[in-house]
């Protein structure tokens, strides 16, 4: 079942939640949470003013069905999102976990957001009013970089959206966001500058784009979640892995888009994924005693012992019988 929304009735829906408004932190009146509104689900989400024109919200909840919000246009600030559980999608962008929408300012066009129920959302979104970006991005006179102009346009135009993959410095922010340890005004400097942390490592990312000497997320919403059920294929079928080309037909994508896609979504070749979790199931043998090195090494396929001592080191820093239990 489809519940579909206005977008100013989606967040009347929070208004008239108000009552459950209170402060995350009782020393910190700018970090406030409210109950996610019953009639569509339950969770919360957490607002944090960090300094004028710089906002964090982080959202947890899991919906009772699938939502249909209906957007007018809108005018918002610099925004970028990061999904680490649930998906929604647009009529141009589908987000699932592991991925980010960068958003300049600007207007972005009336349509509809559709989000599933089948997952519990958590996501990490930032407001940056462009004068804010402007101070921390540009020069003395807060000009931008040209390459950087498109980020930044007036409400008569639509504004600039990009989707693609967080890296793991990315993830490693996110995650001192999601577990900060402070509280008070020294947890919004601290959040404060993780927010700013990501910027820029979205601005770079977004500058080695513009200069062509990174790739763009180019796969459609489909491709990719057959990419991602071609790695499940692989954790499933460990011991006796399909080929590249057995592979590709599983999931119904021809080889060459399935090497390429599955490089730009995992960062590493089918291959290179397929090599990282047979050595894990090594180390993991040989953690618990299960098989010996020999034993372990002819499971992998190595013909001698050696040459597994070898590459096991070289991914571990550790011989085989090192790291088994004595």
């Amino acid at each position: 079942m489809t519940i579909s929304i206005s977008y100013q009735a989606y967040w009347e829906l929070f208004r008239e939640v108000d009552e459950t408004r209170q402060n995350f932190d009782l020393a910190d009146k700018f970090d406030v949470i409210w109950k996610y509104p019953q009639e569509l689900g339950e969770g919360y989400r957490r607002a944090i003013k960090l300094q004028e024109g710089l906002n964090l919200a982080i959202s947890e909840y899991q919906l009772r069905d699938n939502l249909l919000v209906q957007l007018p246009d809108l005018l918002h600030p610099l925004q970028y999102s990061f999904l680490l559980s649930g998906s929604w999608s647009n009529e141009d962008t589908t987000l699932i976990p592991g991925h980010y929408s960068l958003c300049g300012s600007g207007t972005f066009p009336q349509g509809s957001c559709q989000l599933s129920n089948e997952q519990r959302f958590l996501e990490i979104n930032v407001h940056i009013n462009p004068e804010t970006f402007r101070t921390f991005a540009g020069d003395e006179s807060g000009e931008l970089p040209q390459k950087l102009h498109h980020l930044i346009k007036k409400p008569i135009y639509d504004c600039y959206t990009r989707t693609s993959i967080k890296t793991p410095a990315m993830q490693a922010v996110l995650h001192q966001i999601l577990n900060c340890p402070y509280q008070g005004a020294v947890k919004r400097m601290y959040l404060e500058g993780k927010t700013l942390e990501l910027m820029a490592l979205l601005t770079e990312q977004e500058l080695e784009v513009r200069n062509g000497s990174k790739e763009n997320l180019s796969l459609k919403p489909d491709q990719i979640k057959r990419i991602h059920h071609a790695k499940e294929i692989l954790q499933a079928k460990l011991d006796n892995p399909p080929s590249l080309m057995e592979l590709s037909r599983l999931v119904g994508l021809n080889d060459c888009t399935l090497k390429q896609g599955f490089k730009l979504v995992f960062r590493t070749t089918v291959f290179g994924y397929l090599y990282n979790l047979r050595m894990e199931q090594a180390r993991l043998l040989l953690q618990e005693n299960r098989m010996n090195v020999s034993e372990v090494a002819n499971l992998l396929g190595y013909t001698n012992s050696r040459s597994f001592a070898t590459a096991f080191k070289r991914k571990f820093g550790i011989s085989p019988s090192d790291c088994r239990q004595k």
